[in-house]
């Protein structure tokens, strides 16, 4: 093996690396749309477990892995190199190992299964642990990736990391500086409630009154709004008692919703389907859908006259979606 056989300068690795130099010695991607040959992928995967690389030739790695993403890779050679630096104790470099996960699952779904058999959800809970803004919101990013199925939310409670998302969720403050890990978090637990035994674990645990909390701190029309009016929307959906009682709950809130939605209205914000007010308004509007559940929330909504904004709401740019 040639890590055993010889030695090399990390700096001087790092700058071939970087301009392209080692890329261009190994044998040329087979495939027209692949961006990094099997050989190349079969190097840098040994690069990033070898004990001689640096955290800077590890991260130099890992951003040219992401450079490649769009295009077929070589998984398996490429995915056990990156569990292997998100587990280091360098905390650069955890977060950048978790970033080229976040970016290899949008491209690749495999990605989702390696990880989950290589024990990934015990290094996520470990992580959320580490006081870091950066590792713990890429770290969220990458969970959020993780609930999509039975088998890996089930993995990921089994391994603490509800427990941990919890625990986020009691600590965070609403904070400026906060907001993007809130976002996350409640995107996070919104998924997470796909899955009826976490769905009753949460439940029990107050989830939705923190929600409610946060909601009502946030900033009017944002993604933070957005993001928790879709979390409460799992909490309030379906037959079971709770979800009966947290529709009341949440009908509270009836006045502070409605009037964001007519605010948002009036000051015309919907041009853009990608935006912040967008993704408020479509999430304000499918909660609202939810609680009409209750024949009680629906004439207190209609008493706030809800049907008006929806009536301007089917003529917006929003109607188009």
């Amino acid at each position: 093996d040639f890590f055993d056989d010889f030695e090399f300068n990390d700096h001087a690795m790092q700058a071939l690396l970087e301009h392209g130099w080692l890329a261009k010695q190994l044998k040329p991607p087979r495939k027209e749309e692949e961006k990094m040959s099997w050989e190349f992928s079969q190097f840098l995967a040994k690069l990033l477990v070898s004990s001689m690389s640096s955290v800077n030739l590890k991260t130099a790695i890992c951003r040219t892995i992401i450079a490649s993403c769009s295009g077929p890779m070589h998984l398996g050679s490429l995915v056990p190199g990156i569990l292997s630096s998100l587990q280091q104790r360098n905390i650069h470099l955890k977060t950048f190992a978790a970033v080229t996960l976040v970016n290899m699952m949008r491209q690749h779904e495999p990605v989702k299964d390696m990880v989950l058999s290589m024990g990934a959800p015990a290094f996520i809970a470990e992580n959320l642990l580490i006081k870091d803004d950066d590792l713990i919101y890429y770290t969220l990013m990458l969970t959020t990736h993780l609930t999509k199925s039975t088998a890996h939310r089930f993995a990921l409670k089994k391994s603490g990391v509800v427990s941990e998302l919890l625990e986020l969720l009691r600590i965070l403050p609403p904070d400026a500086g906060k907001r993007r890990l809130l976002e996350e978090l409640a995107s996070t637990i919104g998924q997470l409630c796909n899955d009826e035994d976490i769905w009753v674990s949460l439940s029990e645990q107050k989830v939705v009154e923190r929600l409610l909390q946060l909601h009502m701190n946030a900033p009017e029309g944002g993604r933070l709004r957005a993001r928790i009016m879709f979390a409460l929307r799992q909490f309030s959906f379906g037959g079971h008692h709770l979800a009966a009682a947290f529709r009341e709950e949440i009908g509270h809130s009836l006045p502070t919703i409605i009037q964001e939605l007519q605010d948002i209205m009036e000051q015309g914000k919907l041009e853009k389907h990608d935006s912040e007010e967008t993704d408020c308004v479509v999430n304000s509007v499918l909660l609202l859908y939810t609680l009409a559940i209750s024949p009680k929330l629906v004439e207190e909504m209609r008493e706030l006259g809800l049907l008006g904004i929806l009536i301007k709401l089917r003529y917006s740019p929003l109607s188009s979606l």
